[in-house]
């Protein structure tokens, strides 16, 4: 394989991208051992780096924070670990569902799970961006992140002296990654919580997920009351609490209980719920029933009356005759 002498500046144009120079410098330099320091992470710079980064034998993340949650919160760690989860999960969330990220999750999970890879966060702003290998510092404005490595727009001076990157190391990242908080399981979990985690969704989890989205409106305590006077049994106010929920989201709703089981007294609560909430100074509304005739004298009508609820009561014979008027 022949050697690899990267270029001495980085500008991510053709042949001088920091991918590409990462990727190199581990794999032809032979460089095993790796420390970032950078403003941010995201996980599709796997996609470029994943199988370089893999063979290290030793790697180090130090994350710091923007300039603006520089000094929140007290002594901004808990602002910085919120920060950055809310930021991975966004990351995560934006990338497209299939196999190909989801492998590319599973293989990142792998690689932070190893012993000698870690990941710490700098409490307050760190502008600087480093790569530093044994024999070969980074040194420039791109982050660790997709665009940071790919984008034109970026700078980075490369310094090829094995004395000069020691003394980085040891002087400069060392004293600041002995002052960061360990975030390594934080990003692990918030992985592991994305929607490619390690653990799937069971098919009974789906199906109890799917019932809950159906059934919600059920179960919120903002589910439509109704406020009236005709005596229901509970399970009888939970159906008309649905019907009322049907009705005002569809205009329409069947109950379809069997025989003796109070559907006269659903209707009538619907009624007077209705007919209650469409009054107005000088203007009592008044409902529709439509029964079948043997109902209307026999039950209909009498109940309404006992209830005192105003509506005229129209048999199905009555709709289906030829000269039937209003």
């Amino acid at each position: 394989m022949p050697y690899y002498l990267p270029p001495d500046y980085l500008d991510n144009t053709p042949g001088k991208t920091l991918a590409e120079a990462l990727r190199r410098i581990i794999t032809e330099m032979e460089q095993r051992q790796l420390d970032i320091a950078t403003g941010f992470f995201d996980p599709q710079v796997w996609e470029l780096l994943g199988e370089a980064l893999a063979q290290l034998e030793r790697f180090r993340l130090l994350l710091g924070t923007e300039p603006d949650l520089e000094g929140k919160g007290g002594d901004g760690r808990l602002d910085l670990h919120t920060w950055y989860k809310a930021r991975m999960q966004g990351e995560l969330e934006r990338l497209p569902f299939n196999a190909r990220y989801a492998a590319l999750v599973d293989n990142l999970l792998a690689f932070l799970n190893r012993e000698r890879v870690d990941v710490r966060l700098y409490p307050s702003f760190l502008h600087a961006k480093a790569y530093i290998f044994p024999r070969v510092a980074v040194v420039g404005s791109s982050n660790f992140t997709r665009a940071g490595v790919t984008r034109k727009a970026e700078l980075n001076l490369v310094n090829k002296s094995d004395t000069v990157a020691n003394s980085l190391r040891e002087n400069w990242f060392e004293p600041f990654w002995a002052e960061a908080s360990p975030y390594k399981d934080d990003l692990i979990q918030a992985l592991q919580d994305s929607k490619f985690g390690a653990t799937p969704y069971t098919p009974f989890d789906v199906f109890i997920k799917a019932l809950y989205e159906y059934f919600k409106d059920r179960l919120s305590p903002d589910a439509p009351e109704a406020h009236i006077g005709v005596d229901l049994a509970a399970f009888q106010q939970e159906g008309l609490r649905e019907a009322i929920r049907l009705l005002d989201r569809h205009r329409g709703a069947m109950i379809a209980d069997a025989v003796g089981l109070g559907k006269t007294y659903i209707g009538m609560g619907l009624l007077e719920h209705y007919l209650l909430r469409r009054r107005r100074k000088g203007y009592i509304p008044k409902g529709l029933v439509i029964c079948p005739a043997q109902l209307r004298d026999l039950v209909w009508n009498p109940k309404l009356d006992e209830y005192g609820i105003k509506a005229t009561v129209r048999s199905m014979e009555e709709l289906g005759r030829q000269d039937f008027e209003w």
